[in-house]
C-alpha cells in the first residue's frame, strides 16, 4: 500500500505550526529557522540557539480497513527543545499549539537537567488514506 496523504498532511500542519510559533523559534548556524521535517536528521540540529521545533516526517497510529485501502488515525509527533536555558519560548510556544490545534495526545514534558535541555513532545492528530498500488 502506498501513502496518497503523506504530503498533503504534512505540508498543512508544517505551514500551521511555523505560523504559530514562528517568531519564537531560534536559528540554525546558518540563519535559517530552527524548524525542521525529519527524517533525515537534520544535521544543523547541532548549531542551534533558542527554540528549536522538529515534526516527524511519518505519522504513526492505527488503520481500519476500507474499500480500496484502509483509513490510517495517524499522528505526527512534534517535538520542541529549548536550547536557551533562560527562555520561556518553549512554554509560550507549547500554550500556543495546545490552543490552535484540538486533537493531539497528550505532551510529555521533560525538564532540564546539566546533560539535557528541556523539552516538549505533542503528538497531532493526522488522519489520512492508504490505497492499494
Amino acid at each position: 500500500m502506498a501513502s496518497i496523504a503523506t504530503d498533503e498532511i504534512l505540508i498543512p500542519l508544517a505551514t500551521q505550526l511555523r505560523d504559530e510559533i514562528g517568531d519564537l523559534l531560534g536559528q540554525f548556524s546558518d540563519g535559517e529557522p530552527a524548524f525542521t521535517v525529519e527524517p533525515p536528521e537534520d544535521v544543523r540540529r547541532n548549531s542551534v540557539t533558542g527554540l528549536f521545533c522538529g515534526i516527524d516526517r511519518f505519522p504513526m497510529g492505527s488503520s481500519d480497513r476500507v474499500s480500496g485501502g484502509a483509513h490510517k488515525n495517524g499522528y505526527t509527533r512534534v517535538t520542541l527543545v529549548n536550547y536557551d536555558r533562560q527562555s520561556v519560548n518553549l512554554v509560550e510556544a507549547a500554550n500556543r499549539i495546545e490552543a490552535t490545534f484540538n486533537q493531539f495526545r497528550p505532551s510529555i514534558h521533560s525538564p532540564s537537567s546539566d546533560d539535557v535541555y528541556e523539552q516538549i513532545v505533542f503528538s497531532l492528530y493526522s488522519p489520512y488514506f492508504l490505497i492499494r498500488s
